[in-house]
């Protein structure tokens, strides 16, 4: 859980807006320059909010305020936007019409709290209406999630692209080189999004997710760990890459981490990866 989030945003963190990512296959995915940035530090705080608000809309939102200004403001050089910045420093802090992507990247905790699909909308969207709350803020952010709660409850990819088409409004186009013409990857929810999703679908496996989705170039560390949560919940994260992610994370996220995994598995919610 939380875990292709994390991966994601590390390996793409050295690539983020070179105009041609050099990742060929020979490259590690989480090589001695790969490193943690907002996006994990988002991710986790996040899963603190709702694990800390479980079931209390009212309190989920108060308290994804409180983790993500708590851990923004411990490792305050992770790479904010500039509004995000000033909203964490802020003694009142209120939502500022975002549409970026930040929403999103954050989202996938609901994905394993919650055991509907209705509840994973709700909650992803409650956090993400605590600073993103322009509609497309909110539609990237339940799509991540809800893409992420189909996954880890077995749907298969033809199911999940439908919903991802029907439900929010998101395509993937009819092969990857398809998509590839047409895709304009940013840092917007609506167009991070379909990149994400053209990189679960069109992948088969784990790793393979990640590489397609920092082969985009752009926002390549929240691409990453946006598809990196889709390709956690299907197929689960290779041993390799836990104990890589892990050994670059430091205490304060790794004992928060824990604390949400082990939250989502007593509240029964925890679904299985396909095997």
């Amino acid at each position: 859980m939380l875990l292709g989030a994390i991966i994601g945003d590390m390996a793409g963190s050295r690539f983020e807006f070179e105009r041609k990512p050099s990742f060929p296959d020979t490259v590690p995915l989480l090589g001695p320059l790969a490193h943690f940035t907002d996006d994990t530090v988002m991710t986790v705080a996040v899963a603190e909010g709702l694990e800390n608000g479980y079931g209390n809309p009212a309190k989920s939102a108060a308290e994804v305020v409180r983790s993500m200004q708590k851990f923004g403001r411990a490792w305050p050089r992770a790479g904010y936007g500039p509004r995000f910045r000033k909203w964490l420093g802020s003694p009142d802090p209120a939502p500022y019409g975002s549409c970026g992507n930040g929403s999103a990247m954050r989202a996938s905790a609901a994905a394993w709290l919650y055991g509907t699909l209705e509840e994973v909308e709700r909650y992803s969207g409650i956090q993400a209406a605590t600073t993103h709350d322009h509609p497309e803020g909110i539609r990237g952010a339940t799509a991540a999630a809800g893409i992420t709660f189909l996954a880890r409850t077995g749907a298969t990819k033809d199911e999940i692209r439908d919903a991802a088409l029907n439900r929010w409004g998101y395509g993937a186009g009819s092969s990857l080189e398809d998509f590839r013409r047409t895709a304009h990857p940013s840092v917007l929810c609506a167009d991070t999004l379909p990149v994400a999703l053209a990189s679960f679908l069109w992948s088969d496996s784990f790793e393979g997710t990640i590489r397609t989705a920092i082969s985009f170039g752009a926002d390549t560390d929240t691409q990453a760990a946006i598809a990196g949560s889709f390709a956690e919940a299907f197929y689960g994260v290779p041993k390799k890459f836990e104990w890589q992610a892990r050994g670059k994370l430091p205490r304060d996220l790794s004992d928060a981490l824990d604390r949400f995994q082990a939250f989502a598995r007593h509240c029964g919610a925890d679904g299985r990866a396909h095997e």
